[in-house]
């Protein structure tokens, strides 16, 4: 997977770093270049690139492609619009975005390999939701609101601890 330069998004510019920690790897993901590479010479890995494990970068990135919607590429959420709707052929598209595809004799074409998924009376209403990407939101939304508030505690601690010592 590709992530663009966040200085230049349209330069293209990546270098590829081994996805596993074994040096005979021959998978590799692309990471953005922070600088201009000069000539023929490679973009070295910042320090704090360095420590965190190449499996880790390709996970974050991996697990933010899984919780977007392919068609418009917004995330899902856990309800409204933005639901992930299951599909016949396993694809999974939000409910939005199924709303404009269109709806022949109660069935609806997957955008990605046009298998035919029926609707039924209801519409695109009737296609199951698709709870295991529901559940991995809800983690998700949890584990980010628990670290908020664990690091909202240690903050007003530290700074107890510093008016306490004034």
């Amino acid at each position: 997977m590709q992530v663009p330069c966040k200085e230049e998004p349209a330069s293209g510019r990546y270098m590829q770093v081994p996805c596993k920690e074994e040096p005979a790897s021959e998978q590799y993901m692309q990471v953005p270049c922070k600088e201009e590479p000069a000539s023929e010479q490679y973009m070295q890995v910042p320090d704090q690139e360095k420590r965190r494990p190449s499996w880790m970068l390709y996970w974050s990135t991996t697990v933010h492609s899984v919780l977007e919607c392919r068609v418009c590429e917004d995330v899902f959420g856990l309800q409204g619009d933005k639901v992930p709707r299951l599909l016949y052929c396993g694809h999974t598209v939000c409910h939005a975005c199924l709303l404009r595809l269109p709806l022949r004799d109660n069935v609806v074409q997957c955008p990605f390999d046009r298998q035919p998924t029926p609707t039924g009376n209801s519409g695109v209403w009737g296609l199951k939701k698709n709870f295991a990407l529901l559940e991995l939101l809800e983690r998700l939304q949890y584990t980010q609101e628990k670290s908020t508030l664990f690091l909202t505690a240690d903050l007003l601690e530290k700074e107890r601890q510093a008016s306490h010592y004034t």
